[in-house]
């Protein structure tokens, strides 16, 4: 089975790989994991990668020793913000162009208007609770950077929902990797 089939394999049955995947390539798993969390929360076409499960299988395994915790915290704290980052940085670059002439019969000028409205009443609630939600982790910053979020405003939320988010689902599956229950649907 060549690399490419092994990651293939890997993102379809995150779970049940990561472990053999560790076992087998060593360090080269913090490098991967690092590149589906970062192309998770950098690239609109990210949103079907497995960030939760992910994470959480992450802990898991750190918990059994299989990987080791405060790196692996860090390093993917750095891959959710930085990924973020990015988005939101296309946002600002992509967003306004989607606006112009060419493309006014599915953007219209006021959709902009109200996004940039939205942004400004609701964004840094949405920044920091939309890691949590799946699909909308990956629209949420792209949608910041349009509709013209602060960018200091937007860091600073970024990086609190980065740690928590990270935070709150590596560290589940690292508590709760000795639960029986758990160990059963990881088994």
């Amino acid at each position: 089975m060549t690399l490419l089939q092994r990651l293939l394999d890997f993102l379809v049955n995150a779970n049940q790989s990561l472990e053999s995947f560790t076992q087998q390539y060593g360090v080269l798993v913090y490098l991967v994991l690092f590149l589906i969390i970062f192309c998770e929360s950098g690239f609109l076409v990210g949103c079907f990668l497995p960030g939760d499960s992910l994470l959480f299988t992450a802990g898991f395994l750190a918990g059994t020793g299989v990987l080791e915790f405060w790196p692996l915290l860090i390093l993917l704290i750095v891959a959710t913000i930085t990924g973020y980052s990015l988005n939101y940085w296309q946002g600002t670059r992509t967003g306004p162009h989607l606006f112009t002439q060419k493309h006014k019969r599915f953007f219209k000028k006021e959709h902009m208007i109200k996004t940039h409205q939205y942004v400004e009443k609701y964004g840094a609630r949405v920044i920091i609770a939309a890691r949590f939600i799946g699909f909308v982790r990956t629209l949420a910053p792209f949608m910041a950077g349009m509709g013209n979020m602060c960018p200091w405003r937007f860091n600073i939320c970024n990086i609190i929902g980065g740690v928590l988010w990270v935070g709150a689902c590596v560290s589940l599956g690292y508590f709760l990797f000795d639960n029986p229950l758990v160990r059963k649907f990881f088994a």
